[in-house]
């Protein structure tokens, strides 16, 4: 036998005997492949005969060198022999086994639990004939009669013998003859399950064996196979990867199947055990499953006997709804309600997470559950959730608050507030041995234990002055608290108040039991006693205004006396002492006083004459006069107490009459005869006539000071009371008529001597009629009605100096007639100037504060300028310098007369393209100092307003303001709204920038007709070109397209190339488009009108059908007239506005450039109103063509 290297070979022998001759065609040679350290079985290879019974095993091995390999043979009856050897340095290994004849099958072993390689059959055989050999039956196997092979020797085919496979010494298959050196022998019957062990023999005809037996062939039968089983999946379940398990056949292969889609295989273990899991996640639904299992001999069990089914349900649950329980309780066994899916578990949870009970809703959706114990004391902030049979959870159902307090909330007893214990006693009721916390905020301020009766009482420590309050909780060792008391207020007051003041009473009085008066401390307890013997003579408590007033209890004695007085406050502090006051308690009647001047019968040429005489010194003079009462003023002397009282206003000769005021009949003629046509001579008459309307006598009489400081403009060229620089002068409006609402809120405030604060005239709604009209040249007039409409007040509280009536009135204020000059204009000077003298006349009624009941005259100058414009509007300054002349007053501690003051305003002046969108937005300021005052407190009051006006129709303008006081002063209200209404051209006209542009623009033209007309001057010729190249001309009207406005229709050259009867007003040539009309916008502004559409429709159309024309420059031009920097702007929004019509009317905005170039290119001088006009335009010039660019032509000097 040859061994050749890394191969094994299997040689047959097929001589009679050892050493004969060799069949060469059942030679075959036999590669096999090794594992990595199995042993292999090279020699004896399958069926080999070996001719000696000393066999030697021979193989290979990767296991390292001096392992050991055991070489086992069995024989016919499957009895085991061994031998065993090493594997060498050339990963061979060899063992010798003695042998007898007949048929082995032998395996290798590496070690002692290493694999086994693959069986080989071999014969061994000396002398007879050799053994023949059986295949191996795979096993197990499913087939009872199995068709059994083998091989024989050649010198037994065809001689006689028969072949006998026997099964425990009975035959099973016999072949006779043999005809071949393979042999094969169906089975006549069917083997039983289970294992069988075969061997084979040859024979001779009468029965004796020929050969020894050969290998045995061992299997086992297996037609059938038991069913698995299959663990049930819960069901719902929300996982998607689900693991199947179950039990098996040891060895078989199981497989789990949904219909005919399989997912997943195994093997079952040796304990019969077996899982498997899908790698493919599977769907939301109901699933159907079956497993079977196959063994190794191919039998499968029964697809029906291993079935489960389940739904998968991934689906994420509604949140639960969570009733919210009652809260605050004091019952800690809480239920809680609410709904969710039917079979879903629904828990409850607090914001901590912590776990309060879980339940699962009914089929009706239903639940309610209650904690297992008794829910703490606290606040709980509740939610819900539920999770689904398949174990989905939902999100967090809607929170609910949750409070319970099982510990009783404390009273707390009022504590006697205001004090003056700065460590007040705080106490009330608990429960009993409760821990009470008093806290002032979120600071503990004492604490205690209530007492077996349940009180409690504790101190703070020493507070402050000022008002505090407290809440008291009852807290258990737990830290848990009760709900909060009622919170108590209490203000610690240590101040003792100030020290009132007594109003002097007369000096001798006959009333035995007088009247004191005074002021005090607001809410205090004022006792007055007499100076000397310390008794007390009256108490009285000081109202909210801080005054006091109370009569003797008992009789005064006749005599001196002197007075004076203590406040008390609510905390209990003492004021000091008031200083005294003396008077005499006398029953003498004093001396009628004496009237000296004017002497009994005189005739007085004054209007307003002194009344003075004698009288008993301390006693008040009263003079009647025609009805009317007045207090004379008291002017003391060596000799006698002296008196004078100023009349004001009783007419000439007698008796004062009522009737209209002078003023107003003055007025109304006036406006009647400046709206005539009259010759100037006439005016002249009629404005003597006026003057001596206004000289005449005036029956009215008026509270004697005038509160008011809002005055409204004259003219609606200024703001709401700033007053315009600019009044209307020839070739404006004429008239302008406006009415104005003033209400006021608090403009008149008293502030006592302990700074207590209260208003005097609580509100005002005032009405001003006011007109203007244009009279001469820069000359105007306005008037003005103011009327009170209504005022509520109350003077009686006031000092005596100035107390008053407690009701006020309403009626006529002070006319106002005001003529206006208008000195510059920004047009030819740069600034806006007017002066204007005003006068008011006393045609006030009594007692509405309105009035200073004397003729008052205002001088005021008023300066104005544009800062700055755009197209949108523009940016304008106002500023009034005003002196108003009026007679001394002392109205409580204000000393009021002449004042000076100053008003500025900064408007926004917006163009007009809505209704109702402001025309402009000003904001203004005011101050005025009485002269006399030296800027005292009270005598410079100022506020501001922010107001705007719209003009929704026409002229008709609407004004709304609003604004307050700045500093504290005489007729600063706490709050100010005015509207106005009127018909106002001034307010309504453009700003002043826009307004220039307005006054140069030229009238408004007709609609053209049909008929053509000249053509303009050229407004912007470029330079020079050669002439272009030949164009076609693509409507075959002899025009080339080039210089074809309409090159798709045929038509005329005397209408540049368009159809007869369609008038064509742009000219186009290869370098140059030309309009030979004017685009008309609104006046300065940059829309567009209606009338020049039809014109850019056709530049629209002639730039369509010229895609040559690359770029055009869309340029706005303007007049000199107003300033350059807004014309320069305006142009450039004239010339941008024709560019996006023409974008909207289809024209790529890529070919279309805007520039404005204001007045600096004019073509006509500006001196005219034609060349004006000309200049005026907007103008097309080509830059870029389709073949070059062109330059444009640099302006001319101007």
């Amino acid at each position: 036998m040859t061994i050749i290297r890394d191969h094994s070979y299997l040689f047959v022998c097929l001589a009679v005997a050892c050493g004969g001759a060799r069949d060469p065609s059942g030679l075959a040679f036999l590669e096999r492949d090794r594992a990595v350290t199995a042993a292999t079985a090279d020699s004896p290879g399958q069926a080999e005969i070996v001719c000696a019974n000393n066999v030697r095993f021979f193989g290979r091995s990767s296991a390292a060198a001096g392992t050991s390999v055991t070489a086992t043979t069995f024989d016919s009856k499957r009895l085991p022999r061994k031998c065993t050897g090493a594997v060498l340095s050339d990963q061979t290994w060899s063992c010798r086994q003695t042998l007898a004849d007949g048929g082995y099958t032998w395996t290798a072993q590496v070690g002692e639990d290493g694999p086994f390689s693959q069986q080989v059959d071999f014969v061994v055989s000396t002398g007879r004939s050799p053994a023949p050999t059986i295949d191996h039956t795979p096993s197990p196997n499913s087939d009872p009669k199995p068709i059994l092979t083998g091989t024989v020797s050649s010198q037994l085919v065809n001689r006689g013998f028969y072949l006998e496979v026997t099964e425990n010494g009975q035959a099973i298959c016999i072949v006779s003859p043999i005809h071949s050196t393979n042999w094969s022998c169906p089975l006549s019957s069917n083997l039983a399950e289970g294992s069988h062990t075969l061997s084979v023999d040859v024979d001779e005809s009468d029965g004796d064996e020929a050969t020894p037996s050969g290998n045995s062939n061992a299997f086992t039968v297996k037609t059938k196979i038991g069913n698995p089983t299959l663990v049930a999946v819960p069901t719902p379940t929300s996982s998607t990867s689900i693991p199947f398990s179950g039990t098996g056949e040891p060895g078989a292969v199981v497989t789990v199947a949904e219909g005919t889609t399989v997912l997943c295989q195994t093997t079952v273990s040796m304990d019969r055990a077996w899982a498997c899991i899908s790698p493919q996640a599977l769907g939301d639904g109901d699933h159907d499953i079956a497993a079977t299992q196959r063994d190794a001999a191919g039998n499968v069990s029964d697809v029906n006997a291993a079935k489960i089914s389940f739904t998968i349900d991934t689906r994420m649950p509604a949140a639960p709804t969570l009733q919210a329980p009652a809260s605050p309780t004091d019952n800690p066994q809480i239920t809680f309600h609410g709904t969710g899916e039917a079979g879903a578990t629904v828990s409850v949870i607090d914001s901590y997470s912590r776990l309060l009970c879980s339940v699962k809703a009914t089929a009706a959706g239903a639940w309610s559950c209650a904690p297992a114990s008794a829910v703490a004391d606290g606040d709980y902030l509740l939610t819900a959730f539920q999770v689904t049979l398949a174990g989905n959870r939902s999100g967090p159902s809607a929170a609910a608050l949750l409070s319970v307090r099982t510990l009783k909330t404390p009273a707390f007893d009022v504590p006697a507030s205001p004090t003056r214990e700065t460590s007040p006693a705080l106490t009330g009721n608990a429960q009993t041995d409760a821990m009470v916390s008093v806290y002032l905020g979120e600071v503990v301020a004492c604490q205690t234990t209530a007492g077996s009766s349940g009180t409690w009482s504790c101190r703070p420590s020493a507070l402050a002055d000022g008002a505090y309050l407290f809440q008291a909780v009852v807290t258990d060792p737990l830290s848990h608290v009760s709900n909060p008391s009622v919170a108590r207020a209490l203000v610690i007051d240590t101040t003792a108040p100030g020290a009132p003041v007594l109003d002097q009473p007369p000096a001798r009085t006959r009333k035995r039991e007088p009247t004191l008066s005074g002021t005090a401390e607001a809410g205090s307890s004022v006792s007055v006693i007499d100076a000397n013997t310390g008794e007390p003579v009256c108490a009285a408590t000081a109202t909210s205004a801080g005054t006091f007033q109370c009569a003797a209890g008992t009789e005064l004695a006749l005599g001196e006396h002197s007075v004076t007085a203590t406040a008390t406050d609510a905390a209990g502090n003492a004021s000091l002492q008031a200083l005294a006051v003396a008077f005499t308690v006398t029953d003498a009647l004093p001396s009628a006083p004496t009237i000296e001047s004017p002497a009994n019968g005189t005739e007085l040429v004054q209007r307003r004459p002194v009344i003075s005489g004698l009288t008993q010194p301390g006693t008040l003079v009263e003079i009647s006069l025609d009805g009317s009462s007045y207090v004379a003023q008291n002017v003391s002397d060596a000799a006698a107490s002296r008196f004078a009282i100023v009349e004001t206003g009783f007419a000439r000769g007698g008796c004062a009459t009522g009737g209209v005021p002078a003023p107003l009949l003055a007025v109304l003629a006036l406006l009647f005869a400046a709206t005539r046509r009259s010759r100037r001579g006439d005016t002249i008459r009629l404005v003597a006539g006026v003057l001596a309307l206004v000289a005449a006598p005036s029956a009215s009489r008026a509270q004697n000071i005038d509160v008011s400081l809002f005055r409204p403009a004259a003219g609606g060229d200024g703001f709401a009371a700033v007053e315009g620089a600019r009044p209307p002068v020839d070739g404006e409006s004429r008239l302008e008529v406006r009415t104005w609402t003033d209400y006021a809120v608090h403009p008149l405030t008293f502030v006592t001597a302990s700074g207590a604060e209260r208003p005097v005239v609580r509100d005002r709604a005032a009405q001003w009629l006011g007109a203007q009209i244009h009279l001469i040249g820069l000359l105007s007039f306005a008037a003005q009605v103011p009327v009170t409409v209504s005022e509520r007040g109350d003077l009686s509280q006031l000092p005596p100096s100035s107390r008053g009536p407690s009701e006020l009135l309403s009626g006529f204020a002070d006319i106002r007639l005001t003529p206006r000059l208008a000195l510059l204009r920004q047009e030819w000077a740069g600034i806006d100037l007017a002066t204007q003298m005003s006068f008011e006349f006393p045609t006030a009624r009594a007692q509405t504060l309105s009035s200073d009941g004397r003729v008052r005259v205002e001088a005021l100058v008023s300066i104005g300028r544009s800062l700055a414009a755009v197209p949108a509007g523009s940016l304008d300054l106002l500023a009034n310098a005003y002196v108003r002349a009026r007679p001394a007053r002392e109205f409580l501690d204000v000393k009021s007369g002449s004042e000076a003051g100053l008003r500025a305003g900064v408007g926004y002046g917006i163009a007009p393209f809505r209704a109702w969108i402001p025309r402009r937005i000003y904001l203004e300021l005011e101050g005025r100092s009485f002269l006399r005052a030296g800027f005292a407190a009270g005598s410079v009051p100022a506020e501001w307003r922010l107001g705007g006006t719209l003009c929704p129709a026409g002229n008709l303008a609407i004004d709304v303001a609003g604004g307050s006081a700045l500093t504290d002063g005489v007729g600063a209200p706490r709050a100010r709204f005015l509207l106005g209404l009127g018909w106002s051209p001034a307010a309504c006209s453009q700003s002043y920038a826009n307004e220039q542009l307005a006054r140069a623009a030229p009238p408004v033209e007709p609609p053209r007709t049909p008929a053509p007309e000249p053509a303009p001057p050229t407004i912007a010729q470029s330079l020079a070109l050669p002439a272009p190249p030949a164009a076609p001309d693509r409507d075959g009207d002899g025009i080339p397209d080039d210089d074809d406005a309409c090159p798709d229709q045929p038509g005329i050259a005397e209408n540049h190339g368009c159809p007869q009867g369609t008038r064509q007003r742009v000219v186009v040539s290869a370098t140059s488009l030309e309009i030979l009309d004017q685009v008309h916008f609104a006046t300065g502004q940059a829309r567009i009108e209606k009338k020049s559409w039809w014109l850019l429709d056709q530049v629209a159309a002639v730039l369509k059908s010229h895609p040559d024309l690359l770029l055009v420059e869309v340029e706005g031009h303007t007049d000199d007239r107003g300033p350059s920097s807004f014309n320069i702007l305006l142009s450039q929004a004239r010339a941008q506005a024709v560019t996006d019509y023409l974008i909207g009317r289809g024209v790529d905005r890529e070919r279309l450039v805007a520039r404005g170039f204001g007045p600096t290119r004019p073509v006509a001088t500006n001196g005219t109103v034609e060349g004006r006009a000309a200049n005026r335009r907007v103008a097309f010039t080509v830059v870029k063509t389709r073949a070059r660019v062109i330059e444009a032509e640099k302006p001319p000097d101007s």
